[in-house]
């Protein structure tokens, strides 16, 4: 694409059973990563970022875990929305039954995205929270539309600039709009004590990851009734109180498993299972390898 103020960077990625291409549009204020593969069975993807910014990835075919940061699995046909920092970022990449996968990312900067949402205030506290929060929504069919439209038009020069920052635009309404009707969804009141009583079974968690324990212990041990734990924690952090659970233990796990210190047996007794070959099948559910195949 020949545009005046966009770059366009390619990339292609090779090895045994695995290959990526990638092309980059980059601009000032945003950039768009499009991404295809093709592998034979789950691998890892490691992305480094060297700026801070407000991106989206939206998952259109396959799926994506991350192994060193929390809550930033995608679903196919799913996307998240969080603030990128100047980090690394190590994926687990899943195809679908025919061994593709596609992936759109897009990025802006954080003054971009302010002066977007200028008065949005809920949205914007949703997004750049202490939490470090991220918005999990499903990619509805207007929106795989307008993400599609991001690689497909016929601009050149001025006019694909001109384009292309128009669709990025339209794409974040359309997260926004998604955002409000999943808002507005029977959503629970949380008073500040109860937000409070949240965040502690969250640190809970945390530190007592090789624990089992019910919801009723933990709404017992904070005073809320379990309902309005299981809501508010949904609420809060977009994922149940268990699934955050299973996720702290095989990330865990994949970073004891790095450190290459300890057995599989050992780790999973650190991760709160008792038996070994559960903890081997949970892992392979989760990350589409086997703890001894995993490095």
């Amino acid at each position: 694409m020949n545009t005046s103020n966009i770059a366009l960077k390619k990339q292609q990625i090779k090895a045994q059973g695995i290959k990526m291409d990638i092309a980059k549009l980059c601009s000032d204020d945003f950039y768009i990563k499009y991404g295809k593969y093709y592998a034979e069975k789950p691998f890892k993807h490691t992305v480094v970022s060297n700026k801070q910014s407000v991106l989206t990835c939206n998952c259109l075919i396959g799926s994506s875990i991350t192994l060193n940061h929390s809550n930033l699995d995608i679903a196919q046909r799913s996307s998240v929305l969080f603030v990128e920092q100047a980090t690394d970022y190590q994926h687990i990449m899943h195809t679908n039954q025919n061994k593709e996968g596609v992936f759109i990312e897009t990025s802006v900067s954080k003054d971009f995205f302010y002066a977007l949402f200028e008065g949005e205030d809920h949205y914007l506290e949703s997004l750049f929270n202490p939490t470090n929060a991220r918005i999990h929504l499903p990619i509805d069919y207007n929106l795989v539309k307008s993400l599609n439209s991001l690689t497909t038009h016929p601009y050149q020069g001025k006019l694909a600039e001109h384009f292309t920052e128009a669709k990025i635009i339209e794409i974040h309404l359309q997260q926004y709009n998604n955002w409000l009707l999943w808002q507005n969804k029977s959503t629970p009141h949380l008073l500040e004590k109860d937000k409070q009583a949240i965040h502690y079974v969250r640190q809970y968690i945390e530190q007592y990851y090789e624990q089992d324990f019910t919801i009723k212990q933990l709404a017992l041990m904070v005073g809320i009734n379990q309902t309005k734990l299981k809501a508010g924690f949904k609420l809060l952090f977009d994922t149940s109180i268990f699934k955050y659970l299973h996720d702290l233990r095989m990330n865990i796990a994949a970073e004891l498993i790095k450190e290459n210190t300890l057995s599989v047996y050992q780790i999973a007794e650190k991760v709160g299972y008792k038996h070994s070959h559960h903890f081997s099948n949970a892992f392979k559910k989760h990350f589409g390898i086997l703890p001894s195949q995993f490095k």
